[in-house]
C-alpha cells in the first residue's frame, strides 16, 4: 500500500465512524480526529472504472470514498448470496484498493439475526489472519435495536482491536486497532469496519 494515500489515523489504527443527517437520509462518515476523511456509499460501475471487468453493478457491496473518489470497494466474492438463502449462510466479500487497482484480501461473514456475527479476515494470498467477533450481548442488543455495540478483533487467541459504540452518542463508533496494524493490513481492518457498519448509511 502507499501510505501517502491514507490518513494518519487509518495507518495508526485509531479513527471514528459517525452518522450525520443529510438531504435524502443519513450519511455514514469516517473521521480522523476532527477531520472527516471518508464517506460510506453504494457505488456504481460508472464511478469505479478500476474494478476488475468481471464485477457488475450488482456485484458492488459498498464503497469508501473521499471527495467522491473511491478508496476501498467491497464486492461480492465467490459465495454471493441469493435472497432465498437463510441469513446464517456465510457471505464472502473481496476488498479492493481502487486507487492501486489491487485486491487487498477477503472478508467472510457468518452468523446473523440473534446469533453473534463472525467476520474472518483473509490476506491477498488467501491466508486467514484474524477474526472479528461480535460480543454475544451485542448480538442480542442489535436484535432489540438497543444497548451498546462492541466487536473485537482476535489474532492467535489475543484481542488486538475493538469497535465500540459511544454510550452517549449512539451514531458514533470508535475503532481502535492500533495493535492490529502491526500485523494486519490497515486497509483490511478498515474494510471490516465498513462492512459491519454500512447499514447505518442511507446512501
Amino acid at each position: 500500500m502507499n501510505p501517502a494515500h491514507w490518513p494518519a489515523g487509518v495507518l495508526a489504527g485509531r479513527y471514528t465512524f459517525m452518522t450525520r443527517e443529510a438531504p435524502g437520509g443519513q450519511e455514514l462518515l469516517v473521521a480522523d480526529g476532527e477531520e472527516v476523511v471518508y464517506g460510506v456509499y453504494k457505488g456504481s460501475r460508472r464511478q469505479l472504472p478500476h474494478l476488475p471487468p468481471d464485477v457488475p453493478d450488482a456485484g458492488i457491496k459498498v464503497c469508501l470514498m473521499s471527495h467522491r473518489a473511491a478508496a476501498l470497494v467491497l464486492t461480492w466474492g465467490t459465495s454471493r448470496p441469493r435472497q432465498s438463502l437463510p441469513r446464517l449462510v456465510s457471505v464472502t466479500y473481496d476488498v479492493h484498493d481502487h486507487r492501486l487497482r489491487t485486491r487487498v484480501g477477503r472478508l467472510r461473514v457468518g452468523g446473523g439475526v440473534v446469533s453473534p456475527k463472525r467476520t474472518q479476515l483473509f490476506d491477498a494470498a488467501g491466508r486467514r489472519i484474524a477474526t472479528m467477533v461480535e460480543r454475544r450481548e451485542t448480538a442480542l442488543m442489535r436484535w432489540l435495536r438497543a444497548g451498546p455495540v462492541r466487536y473485537e478483533f482476535e489474532h492467535d487467541g489475543r484481542v488486538i482491536g475493538r469497535i465500540s459504540r459511544r454510550p452517549a452518542a449512539p451514531g458514533t463508533y470508535d475503532v481502535d486497532v492500533a495493535e492490529a496494524v502491526a500485523e494486519i493490513d490497515p486497509r483490511l481492518l478498515l474494510a471490516c469496519a465498513v462492512e459491519r457498519l454500512d447499514g447505518l448509511s442511507d446512501f
